[in-house]
């Protein structure tokens, strides 16, 4: 009853909250809240995003560009969208290495969206709940020096996700969390709590004394206890050494050689040869340099307060980890301590010009590394990263190994260590269960953090990786759209809903997701091969033939699902000693292409141990899809872990039939320019009956001898559709007649030929005309038998089996007037023709206002009780359009450019193709060229399209 009762209070308190209420609120910019955002708005929901910085996408636009992987197994979703968008910038499948610019610009590009508010530079001042569930949050703007400054702003919203690093919006919510290191015996965890390990460690012999920040209270052993310290934070360094992009680095103000006496002590312990950064290449000349070795960039001790600080103490916090951090490049590249080859090496590097302009080319993001954690039902603990655990609500992976940097620096038997190290690997990829994700149900019912999650320390720093909060972000986002759709609490989301949905449509967007087979999950047949785990391949294990040259195959199979052109890879391990050649067929449809990889020349850049190799790309057909493997003849081992083909959407040609009367015949005309401007293949094809309603439909399906029905009379023609075929590349091409001469314009072609025509991937059904009735009435029989329903089945009829069962089928949702009313048709008419009275254009208003909600209300019951594949609403494009000046002025200049169209109504039919656009063929607004050149009309049409198909 409990459970009852908190869902229902959910949704009356969701449908009662004062002032511009948002769908979404999520708090923090990070890498899981530009995805959260972005997941969120393509579900169809408004979103508001708050960051106290202004900066977006966390460590991943901070300097990160060295992805912490672990396995790729893990990225899932839009988090791998991402990776494969920085690989179309660098032309490779996918990239793991990158400019903070680059991924800046992704993401970015990703918020773009008329559905997402972007508020930069504001923070979290207090958070509004009743009972379990927030209402509102109150933010304020914050200035340059992190100060509160103008009006508090209050932040309605249905659905709230913390995605910040801190936590911040999860602890002012009243849920329960935890800051530094359990004891290893509280969860049973022998990794957690105090350690000193060998790595990260200063050598032995390096007196104490005289230097600042070292704890030399040596009592706190044992071993594993806990506390409330935080790990190192630091900064993910990003220099140039190129002449021309390149800020020479200059002395800081409060630079002070005493902070790195420290440094000094080790340099004269381990001279030159020592490492004191892990030194990344990133593209075009730059760096991402992290901690390495005893005294690095890490501040040790530096963080502790961090988490649960005020935000002017965090700035304080942020400028000591600035200074610290540029006076360490500068002692390395000046002080006379440093060995000279060291000082020359650092005196070749500067900022560089092109990064990070808005803060002095600079990094505004210090590396949290961990925060607040939350205590939720399902805490992940070391049991889980070692594979222990078993759950059934995992919604990710996480494979990264539980990794923790020093907490800090103390005293032992008289010399200096760093305590707080752990380095220890994992089996491989293990699931993260939706539950870590969501508070106790008693604390908070529409709250959801995919960042603090609920997880001891050492768990945490495992799962700490950005690739993975990435995809638990959008995990929080499809989450949030369940409950607000359902009316849940987010603790009765069915985590086996998200699983579905991430499967389904991994990016949202409809497109085919990847195709993987792997040696686990895959069917694969291989005698003769070993299964070994790994965690150098793709996933926990792959398969290993012992000598490569035995000639026994290992055999993938798949289905390809939709016919079109595929990319083809199969993983590669680059890090074991291995027999290099390996030899595969590919087969489909008959035929079969072979292909030769030689893993010797496939790059191994970033953290990976491996890596796809292309077998090339084919177009395939759909059905079955074989990959068979073979050695060379070589004494070592062959390995095989995975084939993934990546289907190529833009090298589709999508087939869309609209029947309907002039707004189809419109919205195909429109389409194919739009799909022409994006890039994409698609032809267009419209079956035609001016100024039909559905009767007129069913009697040109069911009596091509007297099928055109005009004031209620049949009209004796023999075939009833004019048909028009678009394609993206080529002129439009009208089917002529079938010979019978009617006398009536464009009329001449039957529906069976048109629906013959092509193999059509949609057919679009617009059942109503401009002045038709409503749709409530298609769910039954009409008079002659008809009905919306039984249209569809007797033009599926006219399909073979196999197209019949393969098309999909959508409504085209208009506008109505009132059917029946005779009058009005006349003054609808005399408006129409200019003779229009105030209190005609009133009574018009009136009655189509009363009309349209009664269609908008009929049209998505009609779509879920014909189990259509969509519902266009194209008559909100009117609604809208007719009410803004500029829309309608933009319209007549849209009938101006495109000759010979029925355009009367201008942008509305535009618009009705760009929701046909986004809606079928995954093109977005945005890549659409507008036909004014006007980028703010084009900004109010995209935003109508967003908001239409919400």
């Amino acid at each position: 009853m409990r459970y009852l009762s908190l869902s229902v209070l959910l949704l009356l308190l969701l449908s009662c909250s004062g002032g511009k209420q948002y769908d979404i609120c999520i708090y923090g910019g990070t890498s899981a809240g530009v995805i959260a955002a972005r997941t969120a708005a393509l579900q169809g929901h408004s979103v508001v995003v708050v960051e106290p910085l202004d900066h977006i996408g966390g460590m991943t636009t901070g300097g990160l560009g060295q992805t912490d992987i672990g396995n790729k197994q893990v990225v899932q979703g839009l988090s791998r969208k991402f990776y494969r968008d920085l690989g179309t910038h660098y032309g490779s499948l996918e990239k793991w290495v990158f400019e903070p610019s680059v991924a800046s610009e992704i993401f970015e590009r990703y918020l773009d969206h008329p559905r997402i508010t972007v508020l930069r530079k504001t923070g979290l001042c207090g958070v509004r709940k009743k009972c379990a569930v927030i209402r509102s949050i109150d933010v304020r703007g914050l200035d340059g020096d992190w100060r509160f400054k103008g009006r508090l702003r209050r932040l309605p919203a249905k659905e709230f996700i913390d995605a910040s690093y801190e936590g911040d919006l999860m602890a002012a919510a009243g849920v329960s969390c935890t800051v530094g290191r359990e004891s290893s015996a509280q969860y049973g965890e022998p990794w957690n709590g105090r350690h000193l390990s060998s790595k990260h460690q200063l050598p032995d012999g390096i007196n104490p004394q005289g230097l600042a920040g070292i704890d030399d209270d040596s009592s706190f052993w044992a071993e594993g206890d806990g506390d409330t310290l935080v790990q190192a934070y630091n900064f993910r360094i990003c220099l140039t050494d190129s002449l021309e992009n390149s800020i020479p680095l200059e002395q800081p103000p409060s630079y002070d050689p005493a902070r790195y006496e420290l440094l000094a002590r080790l340099l004269a312990v381990q001279g030159e040869s020592a490492r004191y950064f892990i030194w990344d290449r990133m593209p075009c000349r730059k760096t991402d340099i992290n901690n390495y070795g005893g005294f690095s960039t890490d501040l040790v001790g530096g963080s502790n307060e961090w988490p649960e600080a005020s935000y002017e103490r965090r700035r304080t916090i942020w400028q000591d980890h600035y200074d610290y951090t540029l006076g360490l490049l500068w002692f390395i590249q000046t002080d006379p301590r440093v060995p000279e080859s060291i000082r020359a090496e650092m005196s070749r590097w500067g900022l560089p010009k092109d990064e990070y302009p808005r803060s002095g080319h600079w990094s505004p993001q210090l590396y949290v590394r961990e925060g607040r954690r939350m205590i939720s039902d399902y805490i992940v603990t070391q049991a889980d990263c070692e594979g222990r655990a078993s759950v059934e609500d995992g919604v990710a992976l996480a494979a990264y190994a539980m990794d923790s940097h020093n907490c800090r620096r103390i005293v032992v038997d008289g010399m200096v260590k760093n305590e707080g190290n752990v380095e220890t690997k994992i089996p491989g990829p293990y699931p993260i269960p939706y539950r870590s994700i969501v508070p106790k149900r008693e604390e908070c019912a529409n709250l959801l953090v995919p960042v603090c999650l609920s997880s001891s320390h050492i768990a945490f720093g495992s799962i700490r990786m950005e690739p993975v909060f990435m995809t638990l972000g959008q995990v929080a986002a499809m989450a949030a759209d369940e409950a607000m759709r359902k009316a849940l609490a987010v603790q009765d989301v069915p985590a086996s809903v998200i699983i579905q949905k991430m499967a389904e449509d991994p990016y949202l967007d409809g497109s085919v997701p990847d195709i993987l087979i792997d040696d686990l999950t895959g069917d694969v047949s291989a005698a003769g091969w070993e299964q070994i785990r790994s965690n150098r391949g793709y996933g926990p294990s792959c398969l290993e033939l012992p000598h490569s040259g035995n000639g026994q195959p290992a055999v993938f199979r798949a289905e390809i699902p939709v016919s079109g052109h595929y990319s083809v890879y199969s993983y590669t391990n680059l890090k074991d000693r291995l027999a290099p050649i390996a030899y595969y067929r590919l087969e489909n449809d008959g035929s079969q292409y072979n292909v030769r990889v030689d893993s010797r020349t496939i790059p191994l850049v970033g953290q990976t141990k491996g890596d796809w190799a292309p077998l090339g790309e084919y177009d395939f057909a759909s059905g079955p899809f074989t990959v068979t493997v073979t050695g060379d003849e070589d004494p070592l081992p062959l390995r095989c872990d995975a084939i993934l083909c990546v289907r190529s959407a833009s090298r589709d040609t999508v087939r869309i039939l609209g029947v309907g009367n002039s707004w189809t015949r419109d919205s195909m005309r429109w389409l194919s320019a739009i799909a022409a401007s994006a890039g994409r293949p698609v032809i267009a094809g419209h079956g035609y009956l001016g100024g039909s309603t559905l009767e007129d439909q069913w009697h040109g399906i069911t009596d091509t001898a007297y099928c055109y029905i005009h004031n209620g009379e049949p009209q004796k023609v023999h075939s009833t559709y004019q048909y028009w075929k678009y394609a993206a590349t080529k002129d439009p091409v009208k089917i002529p007649s079938e010979g019978y001469g009617n006398g009536l314009a464009g009329i001449g072609v039957t529906l069976e030929r048109v629906v013959r025509d092509e193999p059509w991937d949609w057919i679009v059904f617009q059942p109503e005309a401009t002045l038709g009735g409503d749709y409530t009435r298609h769910l039954g029989q009409g008079t002659d038998g008809y009905s919306l329903g039984a249209m569809i089945g007797a033009v599926k009829g006219m399909m073979s089996p196999d197209a019949a069962a393969k098309v999909r089928v959508a409504l085209m949702v208009p506008f109505s007037y009132p059917e029946g009313n005779t009058d009005y048709r006349e003054k609808f008419l005399a408006v129409y023709n200019k003779g229009k009275t105030p209190r005609d254009q009133a009574e018009w208003d009136r009655l189509y206002r009363k009309q349209y909600k009664l269609i908008q209300q009929a049209a998505p019951v009609l779509c879920k009780a014909l189990s259509l594949n969509g519902c266009i609403n194209v008559g909100a494009a009117i609604e809208a359009a007719r009410k803004d000046p500029d829309l309608s002025r933009c319209g007549y200049l849209l009938q101006r450019r495109q000759d010979n169209t029925h355009l009367a109504d201008g942008v509305p039919k535009y618009i009705a193709s760009l929701c046909y656009a986004y809606f079928l063929l995954g093109i977005q607004p945005e890549e659409v060229s507008f036909y004014v050149d006007d980028e703010s009309l084009a900004a109010k049409a995209r935003t109508l399209v967003y908001d239409i198909l919400k």
